[in-house]
């Protein structure tokens, strides 16, 4: 049980008695999530390349934790923070030798797993090939003007989120406030708060979620670097196994290992579908 709802429990407890339900008195709960996500792939690599928004949602109190949990790990280890393309390729700050030694590498990721696991209440991905959106641009012009790839999975995968959770385990409290944050500097990422208006969605927050190093002073979340991992990941899957064979690859498996989620892959014709629900909306041209 959450602190907010420890705290009305027992105080309808003080008051109506040790077996008293707070929602049949009248109480109700107010929890504040925050969903992390990040982005993986460009459009300017090409057809072939994939656009990936990734993330996680959990309660702001975990997500502190996390933060606590996560910056100790980065310390034991001697880096300044995950980054996985970095990593996989090691680049800088991943050129230290231990690096090179897969057991080191094996127990650093599934340290790091146990940790985001730990704190994350569900996952969620969605998934577009480049090649298929700009098909889907040139059968409707108007799509590129409404609404960019990264838009259309970022905006996506935030409602896979918050409806994913807040809806499953917390249907009987009344009030959830959740905040969706992006990573600063994502190809894409300017489009995003247009693509929330239109979706009746409240603005969403950009932030950096590494070191800045023009910028030393400015918070950045690490919470983002588990939404790297996850967006590394689906990226990897969707090149290597979709549409064809659909499969999650062993890595992803061990970041996602009992936790509820769910990825969506957008195909030409789910666009053309989009497109055409917003176009008879009156929403799109």
């Amino acid at each position: 049980m959450e602190r907010p709802e420890r705290a009305v429990s027992l105080l309808c407890a003080h008051i109506h008695g040790p077996w008293a339900d707070p929602r049949e008195i009248g109480f109700s709960f107010l929890v504040g999530y925050n969903a992390f996500m990040d982005a993986a792939g460009k459009p300017e690599h090409g057809p072939e390349e994939w656009c990936v928004v990734a993330g996680f949602i959990s309660t702001v109190e975990r997500w502190a934790d996390f933060e606590l949990c996560w910056n100790m790990l980065l310390q034991k280890h001697e880096i300044p923070y995950l980054q996985m393309s970095a990593l996989h390729a090691r680049k800088k700050p991943y050129t230290d030798s231990k690096w090179e030694d897969a057991d080191y590498m094996a127990s650093f990721l599934a340290e790091a797993g146990e940790m985001v696991r730990g704190h994350v209440l569900t996952w969620g991905a969605d998934v577009v090939k480049n090649e298929d959106f700009a098909k889907a641009c040139i059968s409707r012009p108007g799509l590129p003007k409404f609404i960019n790839a990264y838009g259309l999975c970022g905006t996506a995968v935030a409602l896979r989120l918050q409806m994913g959770w807040i809806l499953y385990h917390f249907r009987q409290m009344e009030r959830a406030s959740v905040e969706h944050f992006f990573e600063e500097g994502d190809s894409g990422v300017d489009g995003i708060g247009r693509a929330f208006r239109r979706a009746g969605m409240s603005q969403p927050i950009v932030r950096p979620g590494k070191p800045r190093k023009d910028a030393p002073g400015i918070r950045y979340y690490v919470q983002f670097q588990a939404a790297d991992w996850l967006a590394f990941e689906t990226r990897k899957m969707a090149k290597k196994y979709w549409p064809n064979k659909p499969q999650i690859r062993k890595s992803l498996q061990a970041l996602l290992r009992n936790v509820k989620g769910e990825a969506k892959v957008w195909k030409y014709d789910d666009l053309i579908k989009f497109c055409d629900l917003k176009i008879a909306k009156g929403e799109m041209e």
